[in-house]
């Protein structure tokens, strides 16, 4: 019996919900100045046909990647006659 209200009770205290704290309001919150953002060195190259070619090399890792951004603004809105 005595083992059973052991039980019962480790049971009870050890799966009690946490209580936490009223939230601040969203202006009453702080957090720590930013850091600055640091760009490596890079090089600008532009295509005859005026697409721009940024390159940045990093040698930590032996990895070759590629992103293409295109502005499509023109292409996708519609036509207006």
């Amino acid at each position: 019996m005595a083992i059973a209200c052991l039980t019962l009770v480790m049971t009870v205290v050890w799966h009690s919900p946490a209580v936490a704290g009223v939230p601040k309001h969203y202006r009453e919150l702080e957090f720590p100045p930013l850091r600055t953002l640091e760009l490596p060195e890079y090089s600008r190259y532009q295509l005859e046909n005026g697409i721009v070619i940024y390159l940045m090399e990093d040698r930590e890792l032996p990895l070759v990647r590629e992103v293409l951004s295109l502005k499509l603004a023109a292409v996708l809105s519609p036509i207006i006659r």
